[in-house]
Parts: structure tokens; C-alpha cells; sequence
């Protein structure tokens, strides 16, 4: 029986223990989930407003980005502590958990990527935006060429870097030939705009695999992965949720099921503990019966004089020493009676033999 509550006490414990490590597990889970999620907006502050800072092209680095990158290596190392946890755990095959892993790899590198691109892409006086701005001043103050046709570029320029659209880009391309048709152009100024002009198709490049307006390119690819991991973590949490109540559904059964058990075997212990304790007592219950049935003659018993218990063992004792002490008694008093019977005969017949002596002369004095 004890056995069985140790067992009883350790099962609940090991599962009891278990559920607090999911718990934990899934509390960790939810926080990274959630420092996944406002990590995403240092990036969209790096694409708002960082990547025109003079910090980002002078230094190669920008406070949001570096944030966002230092916290997605953070990341990767509590998921993959998480990973080795769940195996610990033996939560059971998981498969998001390695997709995530992956992803957010994938991801960082992703960003680097993107980093890389809106640095050679620039920003005003930086990059290649930089380089075709200078150009346009160059076309502007130091060639031949139309100042109107140069402000018809600069706005299809500007229109391409507002909206991103193939209209600005057609309308850029269209000019361009018409212009290099001109015969007015000398060579340095015909050598720059063609120059011009490779810059603001590697720029169109640069975009375009950046992708930001369109949501495309590495920038949509970025947000893919953000959100396959964002409903990765909500399918890591629903999972560890729904092992957590099969823990309890099962910790619940199995010790409903021991605890009837237990119930069974003490019902059986209680039983066989009642006849093994009243076993002598019946006995002597049953010997005391018959010996007043026998008239107090019948001496022979089946009862031992031993017991495991000390009081039933004393009781025993005490019953067989009154038994003999009774059986001597009686013998002294069939003893006392008989001999009293026979001194009551023996009374008897004097008295009878007195009367018989007596009335004899009596009679023959009455004759006479």
C-alpha cells in the first residue's frame, strides 16, 4: 500500500513537474513571439527615415538596423535553446520549431542582403542616387545640354524614386534616346549622360531587388519570412498548450485509476486485517460456547495460547487459567457433594435402624 502511494506521489510529481517545464516553455515562446513582433518595427524605422541618415553611408551602420540585426541574432540563439528544450522535454515532433530555425537564418541573411543593396543604392548625396545627382549638377552647370530635356530627366528621376512605376522608367528611357540623338552634344557631355543614364538603370536594379514600394523583392521576401515566423510561434504556443492539457487529461485518468485501485486494495487489507485480528477471537467465542453446552465438562479445546496481538494473547491466558480453575472448582464441589450425599444415606439409615431398634421394645411392652 505504501508502495503504491510512493507511486501514486511520484507520478503526480514527474507530471506536475513536466507541466511547469511546458508552461515555462511555452511562456518563453510567447516572449520571444512578442520580441520577434516589435523587433520587426526597428526595420520599418530604418525604411522610414534610417537609411537617409549620413550615419548609415559614413559608418557602414544605422542604430535601428544594427538593433534589428543584433536582436534577430539574440533571437536565433534563445530558438535554438528552445529547440534543444523541447527535445529535453520530449514535447514531441515538432517540426515548425526546425522551420523556424531556418528561417530566421535565413532571414539575417536576408537583411544583410538588403543592407548591403540600400548602401550602394544611396541616398541623396550617398550612393548611386549620390553619383547621379552630382552627374545631373555636372549636365546642369558644365555641358550644352537643354536645361529643360535635363529637368524632364530629373522629374522622371524624382517620379521613378516617389513611385517606383515602369511609366517613370519608359518615359526616363524615351527621353534619354531622343536626347542621344541631338547633335548638339559634344562627347564629354554625351559620355557623362550615358554614364547618367547606367546609373539610374543600376538604380532601377537596386530597387527593384530591394523592392520596398512594391512590396517585393528582398523587402517582401522579408516580410514572408516575418510572417511565416510570427504564425510559427502561434502554432508552437497552440501546440504546447494542447500537450499541456493532454499532461493534465492524463495525469488526471491515471490517478483516478490508481487512486481506485488503492481504494480496492485497502478494502482487501481491511478485510483480511479484520479476519486475521478476530480469527482468535471467534475461536475463543466458539470454545466458551461449546464448553457451557458440555456443561462445563468438556476441557479439550483447539485454542493456542499464542497471539500476535498482545491483548487477545492476554484475553487467551487469562480464559484458559479461569477454565482450569473452574474445572478444579467443580471437581472439589462434585467431591463435597457426593460425600454429602452419603453422610445424608448414612443419616438416613442410622436413624432408620435407631427408629427400627426403638419401636421394637416399644411394641412388646404394648402387648404385654
Amino acid at each position: 500500500m505504501i508502495v503504491l502511494i510512493v507511486v501514486w506521489f511520484m507520478l503526480y510529481q514527474y507530471i506536475d513537474h513536466k507541466v511547469d517545464y511546458l508552461n515555462n516553455f511555452t511562456y518563453k515562446s510567447y516572449r520571444i513571439s512578442q520580441e520577434f513582433t516589435s523587433n520587426i518595427k526597428n526595420f520599418q524605422t530604418f525604411l522610414l527615415t534610417g537609411y537617409k541618415e549620413d550615419e548609415f553611408y559614413l559608418n557602414h551602420s544605422q542604430k535601428d538596423l544594427k538593433l534589428y540585426i543584433d536582436n534577430l541574432k539574440s533571437q536565433k540563439k534563445e530558438i535554438d535553446l528552445m529547440f534543444k528544450e523541447s527535445k529535453e522535454l520530449n514535447i514531441g515532433s515538432n517540426p515548425t520549431m526546425t522551420a523556424v530555425l531556418k528561417k530566421i537564418d535565413h532571414l539575417y541573411t536576408i537583411v544583410n542582403q538588403f543592407k548591403e543593396i540600400a548602401f550602394i543604392r544611396g541616398f541623396k548625396d550617398y550612393g548611386i542616387e549620390g553619383v547621379m545627382r552630382t552627374q545631373a549638377h555636372f549636365l546642369e552647370e558644365n555641358t550644352t545640354l537643354n536645361k529643360i530635356t535635363l529637368l524632364q530627366f530629373r522629374r522622371h528621376e524624382k517620379d521613378y524614386l516617389l513611385r517606383s512605376d515602369e511609366t517613370s522608367i519608359k518615359k526616363f528611357e524615351d527621353l534619354f534616346f531622343l536626347t542621344l540623338k541631338e547633335k548638339n552634344i559634344d562627347a564629354p557631355t554625351k559620355q557623362v549622360f550615358i554614364d547618367y543614364k547606367n546609373n539610374f538603370d543600376a538604380l532601377v536594379k537596386l530597387s527593384t531587388q530591394l523592392g520596398v514600394s512594391e512590396n517585393q523583392g528582398l523587402y517582401g521576401e522579408i516580410n514572408q519570412i516575418n510572417g511565416f515566423i510570427e504564425n510559427s510561434f502561434v502554432q508552437i504556443i497552440s501546440h504546447n498548450k494542447k500537450r499541456i492539457n493532454d499532461l493534465k487529461e492524463t495525469l488526471f485518468y491515471v490517478q483516478l485509476c490508481q487512486t481506485l485501485f488503492m481504494i480496492l486494495i485497502a478494502m482487501l487489507l481491511c478485510i483480511y486485517i479484520s479476519k486475521y485480528f478476530t480469527k482468535d477471537i471467534q475461536l475463543l467465542s466458539l470454545d466458551i460456547s461449546n464448553y457451557i453446552k458440555s456443561n462445563f465438562k468438556e476441557s479439550s479445546s483447539d485454542l493456542k495460547h499464542n497471539s500476535s496481538i498482545r491483548e487477545v494473547d492476554f484475553l487467551l491466558k487469562s480464559y484458559g487459567i479461569l477454565k482450569e480453575k473452574l474445572s478444579e472448582n467443580i471437581i472439589f464441589l462434585e467431591k463435597k457433594t457426593e460425600q454429602a450425599n452419603k453422610i445424608a444415606a448414612f443419616k438416613t439409615q442410622f436413624l432408620a435402624n435407631m427408629s427400627h431398634e426403638i419401636r421394637s421394645p416399644l411394641n412388646g411392652v404394648s402387648e404385654c
